[in-house]
């Protein structure tokens, strides 16, 4: 008799236990339940847009809306050096437009190199692949590896100057941008640029040149800029460019968005910090601040 009380009371027990999980899932369910006045209040995603907007523009309220943008590199660009006894050695690259060896964008995110280069190192073993992804991942774009025949040639040409003092280097670049479309993004403008190259002697990367573009870019149309790089560390000429074969890295440090008010930075930053600090809710540690590289 005593062990079937004790069976009942162990029945009723585990009827009534309620999960601090179960508690969550109800937590994050409410919030559909709000009502359309109270969605205008609630942001889920952290993108600055009210999960009212959301639905209405048909976006998902949690997953964030920011502006999503495709640079590359035109094909064409320019390395000019001036020595101090008023010679110059200039590689140009300009190929005609109507030339169809012509590429109107090059480069690509050091992300798909990356995979490319894990996937085939790891070939062998059938689904399996590896490696660390770092932010400069998803953010930098890499111009392409020279040609050998070509970065050779003018490395034969340029020994005749190698005993000439260098007075100025200066490299003119084509880029292009593209904002892709969205309902919330209609334009950029005040766009800042960072380029780097890689240091073999200091093994880093090193940033060399940021510059500001004073244009304004609209959805959806691929529009040109040009920049030009004075005095950059000679390495990156005489050991990565010519020895090499490696050029320069250009990434996106910031932009401003007209329709929001609000720089790129900042919206990132709201994002992530919304993320960080629900995942630390459902662990039990709330996140109470977010660097922001």
């Amino acid at each position: 008799m005593n062990f079937l009380l004790l069976f009942v009371l162990a029945i009723t027990s585990a009827c009534s236990f309620k999960s601090p999980d179960s508690d969550k899932a109800e937590a994050l369910r409410s919030i559909d339940e709000l009502s359309s006045e109270e969605q205008k209040y609630v942001d889920s995603d952290g993108d600055m847009v009210s999960n009212f907007d959301e639905k209405n523009n048909g976006t998902d309220p949690y997953v964030a809306d920011i502006p999503r943008v495709e640079v590359s590199f035109l094909q064409d660009y320019q390395i000019v050096v001036e020595f101090e006894d008023e010679s110059t050695f200039t590689v140009d690259t300009q190929v005609a437009r109507d030339n169809p060896n012509f590429k109107y964008r090059v480069g690509d995110l050091f992300l798909k190199a990356n995979s490319l280069k894990n996937a085939a190192k790891l070939g062998r073993f059938s689904g399996v692949s590896w490696g660390i992804i770092q932010q400069e991942d998803f953010s930098w774009v890499k111009y392409p590896d020279i040609d050998k025949e070509y970065y050779h040639s003018k490395l034969m040409e340029y020994v005749k100057h190698r005993e000439k003092k260098v007075r100025n280097l200066t490299l003119n670049l084509e880029n292009t941008l593209r904002l892709k479309e969205s309902p919330y993004f209609n334009s950029i403008d005040n766009l800042e640029v960072n380029f780097y190259y890689y240091s073999h002697a200091k093994e880093s990367y090193v940033l060399i040149h940021t510059v500001q573009i004073d244009k304004t870019f609209q959805s959806g149309v691929r529009k040109n800029f040009s920049v030009t790089i004075s005095n950059p560390p000679l390495e990156l000429f005489e050991d990565s460019y010519l020895r090499r074969g490696e050029f320069i890295i250009s990434e996106i440090k910031d932009f401003n968005c007209p329709d929001k008010r609000i720089s790129n930075m900042v919206l990132l930053s709201s994002v992530k910090n919304l993320y960080y600090n629900n995942w630390g809710l459902l662990l039990g540690k709330p996140h109470q601040s977010l660097e922001v590289c």
